[in-house]
């Protein structure tokens, strides 16, 4: 990728992030806190910078199909009916086609699109299941939980890090990449200690 490419291709994801942030005013400190914790753990593991750069951009963008999502859905104080859950879970596939439809950012779908997915192959939008599921939507998985965790949501307070960390670590093997799940806890802890 060239230098100019590298440059509009941040543009665009930060032109992307800034629209859907707009009506989802939550999101953006969200996706920045998903970013930065893909980020840190791509690096942690030893990725190349490009790929490194690759997973931030698409935890930036991971959520981006809400904006099809309804308001009511978004800030329900409760749990979802069966029905909303079923519109709710179509954000990802959503995310991924818009994604998709730029060349630049096209790389960037299939993580995307399978953050939701699930180490026991119970996750959606494919069911897909443990190494089947790109390494790219089990780190942004993680990731994604982690932050969710630790914020509050209307219908549950956040939680502390000890205990999101232990909630990371009752479910790897199922819903997390327990390999993926062991290195960022200690990241996680490693960083606690400086």
């Amino acid at each position: 990728m060239t230098t100019w490419e590298a440059l509009f291709r941040r543009e665009v994801v930060e032109a992307l992030l800034r629209t859907y942030s707009e009506r989802i005013p939550y999101i953006r400190t969200h996706a920045e806190r998903v970013s930065e914790y893909a980020r840190r753990l791509a690096e942690h593991l030893g990725w190349p910078p490009e790929e490194v750069e690759q997973v931030r951009e698409a935890a930036l963008l991971c959520d981006l199909g809400q904006v099809a999502v309804s308001d009511l859905i978004l800030a329900k104080p409760d749990r979802l009916t069966e029905d909303e859950w079923e519109m709710m879970k179509r954000h990802p596939v959503l995310g991924a086609e818009i994604v998709g439809a730029i060349t630049l950012l096209r790389p960037l779908s299939i993580p995307i699109r399978h953050h939701h997915e699930r180490y026991d192959g119970t996750g959606y939008p494919d069911a897909l299941r443990g190494e089947d599921i790109p390494l790219e939507s089990r780190l942004l998985a993680l990731c994604d939980a982690y932050d969710a965790l630790l914020s509050e949501r209307p219908y549950r307070p956040p939680l502390s890090p000890e205990e999101a960390q232990a909630v990371l670590r009752e479910n790897a093997g199922t819903q997390f990449d327990p390999h993926l799940t062991e290195a960022f806890l200690t990241l996680l802890q490693s960083q606690r200690k400086v």
